[in-house]
């Protein structure tokens, strides 16, 4: 991913607007440079430091998760960008008390993502294994090769492979399990931030004394969230192929 402050350096309006600083200073008069160099370097920096150009390139920057997930994903997304523009277009008095739901909602989207990235090896291994049926069809076969033997020696073998074979159906059968738990939970946080976004649209209605009273509760809602996602994060890692 591009970085934010080259992304500002290569940002054609901050160029165009340093070449005109050194083409003043070499065809005008030379003090007009270092005044057009500090006019540059704020432009820059204010760009680079836009919290929605970072958020736009981060998304950007972002892999594809499972198909099961990233329409889940997609909303929770544009949940976000919602919260984004309604702080953005909100009271400037109350601005500064919803900058701290801004900061937890990108904490938690990058969260869900991170969480939705891990579960996509395990749950794409999972639907090549289901679609393809070796497994089942390896099962099939030890059970007849079980059936038929009669060396105690080659017995257990076949029974040791019939072990690993089901510990290996076992662990496909917790992981469908779990991302069937993390596609509900991506759906309950998609519900979530349009519900926290609702009550953000609802506070411009407000003053800043009440908006005050109201936005520790929404504050409240997103880390709660979080400190969920974190008891999925921490089942995740116990899951094997």
């Amino acid at each position: 991913m591009r970085s934010p402050y080259l992304s500002a350096l290569l940002n054609p309006f901050n160029v165009a607007t340093l070449a005109i600083a050194t083409a003043a200073g070499l065809c005008a008069a030379w003090w007009l440079f270092p005044i057009g160099l500090v006019v540059w370097g704020v432009m820059v920096y204010t760009l680079a430091t836009d919290p929605t150009l970072r958020r736009m390139q981060m998304m950007q920057a972002r892999a594809p998760v499972a198909q099961r997930f990233q329409s889940l994903f997609d909303r929770i997304e544009r949940a976000q960008a919602s919260i984004y523009n309604t702080i953005s277009d909100s009271n400037r008095n109350i601005q500064p008390m919803l900058e701290p739901i801004r900061d937890e909602v990108d904490a938690l989207v990058e969260r869900t993502y991170q969480l939705c990235s891990k579960m996509t090896v395990l749950e794409n291994y999972r639907s090549v294994q289901a679609f393809s049926g070796s497994l089942q069809a390896e099962t099939v076969r030890i059970d007849t090769q079980l059936a038929s033997a009669t060396d105690p020696t080659v017995k257990r073998e076949y029974e040791e492979s019939r072990r690993d074979v089901q510990k290996r159906i076992d662990a496909l059968n917790a992981i469908g399990l779990h991302s069937d738990r993390v596609e509900a939970h991506l759906s309950s946080i998609a519900a979530a931030l349009a519900g926290v976004q609702a009550e953000l649209v609802r506070l411009h209605a407000l003053g800043p004394q009440l908006a005050s009273q109201l936005v520790p509760h929404q504050l409240r809602t997103v880390r709660d969230l979080s400190t969920q996602l974190a008891q999925f994060e921490q089942e995740v890692s116990k899951l094997s192929l």
